[in-house]
């Protein structure tokens, strides 16, 4: 007899599942559920590194990301409204890639939102549909937040500011196909 999970060969007199099996027989099956479970731990890890592995470049992307539209925003007013867009637009393109990486969706939100200051509401609205779809979306990175509602053809973005004059600030913009509109709370 033949033991399903492990295919080794049991003698005929101490059949797969009887509480009797020969010591010989017993000793077999064991040994080879020892392989099979050495095996899938192996996989197991191996899934747990590759896992591991997409978080660490998800967030090291993402930080990347951040840091150039930091320095993007630090040197702003040097810079005309064009260079701004493009070098977002750039910035976010080599952070989301294809959308064939995993990214977490905190990330996500964090780097859309800080990319999406620099853009204007034709590209926001673009780049919305392209990354989410039909799937409404609302996320949280620290003060950055996105909410999509695709069904409406509208995304929220709710915008850290620091003003000219050190206060900190917080703004909601309302996105559409036809508008951009916000307001500091």
């Amino acid at each position: 007899m033949t033991d399903p999970i492990t295919s080794t060969q049991f003698c005929e007199q101490h059949p797969f599942g009887t509480l009797t099996a020969c010591p010989a027989c017993a000793e077999a099956r064991k040994a080879a559920l020892s392989d099979v479970t050495a095996h899938l731990d192996e996989d197991v890890q191996r899934v747990r590194v590759l896992t591991y592995l997409d978080d660490v470049e998800a967030q090291f992307r993402a930080s990347t990301a951040r840091a150039l539209l930091t320095t993007l925003e630090n040197h702003a007013r040097h810079l005309t409204r064009a260079d701004l867009h493009d070098r977002a637009y750039a910035i976010w393109a080599e952070f989301y890639g294809d959308g064939g990486r995993t990214t977490p969706a905190d990330l996500l939100a964090g780097v859309f939102v800080q990319s999406a200051k620099w853009l204007d509401h034709p590209t926001i609205m673009t780049l919305a549909r392209h990354v989410w779809g039909t799937t409404p979306f609302d996320q949280r990175y620290a003060d950055n937040r996105v909410q999509w509602m695709p069904e409406d053809a509208v995304i929220i973005l709710t915008i850290p500011h620091l003003l000219s004059d050190g206060t900190r600030a917080v703004a909601d913009v309302v996105v559409s196909d036809t508008n951009m509109a916000g307001a500091l709370r």
